[in-house]
This record gives C-alpha cells, structure tokens and sequence, in this order.
C-alpha cells in the first residue's frame, strides 16, 4: 500500500475509533427528538385496553363465515370489520414497536410487542377465508 494510501487508512480507524460504542440513555435525549406515542395511546394501560378490546372483536370475523356472498351489504359489512380491526391492530403494534425501540432492555415492553404480533396471528387467521 502507497504511503498516502496508509495514511488514509490509519486515519479513517482513527476517527472510527473515536466514534461512541454505546447509545445515548433515553432520559440524555432531547424531549422534541423523542417519539411522541400519546399519539396512539396515552399511557400503557390504554393500550392494554386497546390490547383487549381487539381480543375480544376478533372471534366475531367468524359470522361473516360463508355469507360474504350473501349480499353486497353482507361484503362492505365484512370488509369494514377486518379493515377496521387490521388497522386497530397495526396501531396497537406501532405503539409496542416504538415503545420497545426506546430501550431495548425493557423486556415489558419487548412483550408487549410480542402480544401484539401474537394478536396479527390470531386475527390473520380468523379472517384467512376472506383472502383465497
């Protein structure tokens, strides 16, 4: 390797080498640059609120079994109430997600997650006969 090209080399794992090796605790960071989650939900028991809410909505995708065909209203019926449901759970999940993105070290929150992804499941397949 040239000199000018060892040089190069050396400086840029000099300045690599200065660059942090751990991330800033959330309480360091600056409140405007923090996620603003009271967005979705104001504290964590709303979103176990929510959490059961969606639980127990989820066995009802059951009656529009077979009768999708019944008629036009009976379709838009369906589809509103897994639209409605799909986007209930994606806002649960964001929530948990970006909760869970804060510290990584919080397994409260790594479960929370994981109960919201559990819940996708549980409801992909309760309406798995509206997507053939």
């Amino acid at each position: 390797m040239s000199r000018p090209r060892l040089s190069l080399a050396m400086l840029a794992g000099l300045l690599f080498a200065a660059l942090p090796l751990h991330a800033e605790e959330r309480s360091a960071i600056p409140t405007e640059y923090q996620w603003d989650l009271t967005a979705l939900y104001a504290n964590e028991t709303a979103w176990q609120a929510a959490k059961t809410g969606i639980e127990k909505r989820i066995p009802a995708m059951a009656g529009f079994k077979g009768h999708l065909a019944d008629s036009p209203v009976a379709l838009q019926s369906a589809l509103a109430y897994m639209m409605d449901v799909d986007r209930d759970i994606a806002r649960l999940y964001t929530y948990a997600s970006q909760l869970a993105d804060q510290d990584a070290r919080v397994a409260r929150h790594l479960a929370m997650r994981e109960n919201a992804e559990q819940l996708n499941v549980q409801f992909r397949a309760a309406s798995a006969f509206m997507r053939p």
